[in-house]
């Protein structure tokens, strides 16, 4: 765990996502739950020792099953955006199986752990921007969809730090199975002009990092999307897309992008583009021609 400002904790080091703390004098508020249940007890352990009182909140940067499934041992109100609380809404008691299965596929030893328990439902839901007042921060929530439709970013204005979520990933492969292509890119757009307004950076996945990360973030978005436009340019179908996938498999370490699940990533994430672009959901300038 490393503090990066006074009273802002971020843990990298579990499997899966990145999770934070910030300290108030009320208690902390906490971003987004570690993906495995004996991490998640772990988290829960440390945090106790930065604050004695309970955790007052609980932020999901989106609904993915990697930051969603243990929010139960952190025990405390979830705040997220009104598309990840609808999807709750949704689940029947239970959540589904493919989120349970994905974790479990990566890491079979720590999945062992997992008890698909009842749906901890959002109580705290927001659709465009939010602020959150604390003894010591401000803390700013703002909607910026691309990875999912509801995912959204946490500011720290006053210490000039912005947590990503999956927006932004570090080294590791991004996570594009419900991506919107469009939508991420004008975040990430966004994003570029307010260098000089922020320090750190903290990714979804990834070490902690600034400015230099983004832009490489931008140059994968758009280097699926040209392989797609020439995919399509060449009247190829949607199902010879997986040919596609061995482009990406060798971008990050296998350590910490298991080579299947990356695999399954990038197809999903080449098959949405496909499918947007073929919706015109992604505008281009392109000649194309295909035969779906």
């Amino acid at each position: 765990m490393e503090e990066i400002a006074d009273g802002i904790f971020v843990e990298t080091e579990y499997e899966g996502v990145n999770v934070a703390a910030i300290i108030t004098g009320e208690g902390a508020i906490c971003i987004d739950a570690p993906s495995y249940p004996r991490d998640a007890r772990d988290w829960v352990v440390q945090i106790e020792h930065l604050h004695p009182r309970k955790i007052r909140y609980v932020i999901l940067t989106d609904g993915n099953g990697d930051r969603l499934l243990n929010t139960r041992w952190l025990n405390a109100p979830i705040v997220a955006h009104q598309e990840v609380a609808e999807m709750l809404q949704g689940y029947d008691k239970r959540y589904p199986f493919p989120m349970i299965d994905s974790l479990g596929k990566r890491n079979p030893q720590q999945a062992k752990d997992f008890a698909n328990g009842p749906v901890d439902g959002v109580s705290i839901s927001f659709t465009k921007d939010m602020s959150m007042l604390s003894s010591k921060n401000g803390i700013t929530l703002h909607h910026k969809p691309g990875p999912t439709r509801g995912s959204i970013w946490v500011e720290v204005p006053d210490d000039r730090i912005l947590f990503t979520g999956d927006s932004i990933v570090n080294d590791t492969q991004p996570y594009l199975e419900a991506l919107e292509w469009q939508d991420w890119m004008d975040s990430l757009e966004r994003l570029i002009a307010r260098q000089g307004q922020l320090d750190l950076i903290i990714p979804g996945r990834g070490e902690v990092t600034d400015f230099s990360a983004v832009t490489p973030m931008i140059d994968y978005l758009d280097q699926m999307k040209a392989l797609v436009l020439n995919h399509l340019n060449e009247g190829q179908a949607r199902d010879d897309l997986i040919h596609l996938t061995y482009q990406f498999l060798a971008d990050f370490p296998p350590e910490t992008s298991p080579k299947e699940w990356s695999r399954c990533q990038v197809l999903k994430g080449l098959e949405r583009i496909y499918d947007q672009i073929t919706t015109s959901k992604i505008p281009n300038n392109e000649k194309m021609n295909h035969n779906t």
